[in-house]
């Protein structure tokens, strides 16, 4: 059939020979982004009947045991497998205790299919965890059955239900979604993730007994230049900490002097194995000569690198910034201490929980 203006195409030709019509509202449980393509097939197969079950192969004359492989009691068929099969009965029982709390399964897997489309929307963790669930139940079930018809291999359920349970986490901690149902994320050991795009962590790395750690940072507000860093030990407790304010100068020159700074109180703490971490991948580089060093810090740079050789062991690292809590509040302009360094007895509160956060392991949402 031509276009309108007269051509004529492959999509005029196929839109003439077939027939539109609306997808059946079970799609969007088998099809949906973070789908696992051979579980939403096979299943696509069960919801149309297109599985090989030993109902449907009456005309041929390759088996006359037409009871089931799984429970060796009725016949075999597509609504008999799934789920009023006893192993897979159970196997389903089972999980939709896990996801919803309900005790029995419905009459068909159809039903099944059509609850959990209605009771879980696909937006986030609980929705698609139902439905992976869903389709790798019938996946797994189906595939017991080939391995007992063809290899003779028999598997308990309970070892069904973990390989199920498994995959369907793995694939939800790995799709990272929102949306989060607080009690299926706790029973699945799942993340509360509460973005829809990408979700990333950060936090603050506890040293090993034989370091101390020291975080620095540098910030800036109406024109005033500060410097903040903290010293602590492997158990994440404050050793020495200091807030100063500084020249008017370039902001990578100020989180490098924070740094060199940093190490000194280091020495003059006695310090022999250190770790030291900025949120700067600018300083970092600087520092390790993978980057060209601002000629006015050129004899600072100088003396800190001999600070660092005559340590036994050292370390510098790059942390993100939303995990440098602690340098970060002592670099503000505004902090209640300054001094460098400042007596343990003038540790300010916000500084004394941020530090029993760091020690204790908390992820930082990187904003």
């Amino acid at each position: 059939m031509p276009e309108a203006d007269g051509t004529f195409s492959t999509k005029s030709a196929w839109n003439s020979i077939r027939s539109s019509h609306h997808p059946p509202d079970w799609v969007s449980s088998l099809w949906f982004p973070g789908h696992i393509p051979k579980f939403s097939f096979t299943t696509w197969q069960a919801i149309q009947d297109h599985l090989p079950t030993k109902d449907r192969l009456t005309f041929f004359p390759i088996n006359s045991d037409k009871r089931c492989l799984l429970c060796n009691s009725e016949t075999e068929s597509v609504y008999h497998l799934f789920f009023s099969c006893s192993y897979s009965a159970w196997i389903w029982r089972t999980i939709l205790r896990k996801i919803s709390l309900r005790k029995n399964q419905r009459k068909s897997f159809g039903e099944e299919e059509s609850w959990i489309r209605k009771k879980f929307k696909f937006k986030g963790q609980s929705g698609c965890l139902s439905r992976i669930l869903f389709t790798s139940s019938i996946y797994y079930t189906w595939l017991e059955r080939n391995c007992r018809l063809h290899d003779k291999i028999k598997t308990h359920k309970s070892i069904i239900l973990d390989r199920i349970c498994r995959v369907a986490s793995r694939r939800v901690l790995f799709l990272k979604l929102n949306e989060v149902n607080s009690r299926i994320a706790q029973i699945w050991n799942l993340p509360l993730f509460h973005s829809q795009s990408e979700s990333r962590f950060c936090q603050w790395v506890l040293p090993s007994q034989t370091k101390l750690k020291i975080n620095t940072d540098a910030s800036i507000s109406s024109d005033i230049v500060s410097l903040g860093g903290i010293l602590r030990d492997s158990k994440g407790q404050i050793i020495s900490f200091f807030s100063v304010a500084y020249d008017s100068v370039p902001f990578q020159e100020a989180k490098l002097e924070a740094i060199i700074r940093a190490v000194q109180l280091a020495r003059n703490s006695q310090v022999k194995n250190l770790w030291i971490e900025s949120d700067s991948l600018n300083a970092v580089h600087i520092i390790r000569k993978q980057w060209p060093c601002p000629w006015r810090k050129f004899p600072a740079l100088e003396k800190l690198h001999r600070d660092l050789i005559s340590l036994n062991s050292r370390r510098i690292s790059h942390i993100w910034r939303d995990g440098n809590k602690a340098a970060d509040l002592l670099s503000k302009s505004n902090c209640i201490c300054k001094g460098d360094p400042i007596p343990l007895s003038c540790i300010p509160y916000d500084l004394f929980v941020i530090a029993l956060e760091d020690s204790s392991g908390t992820l930082y949402p990187r904003l």
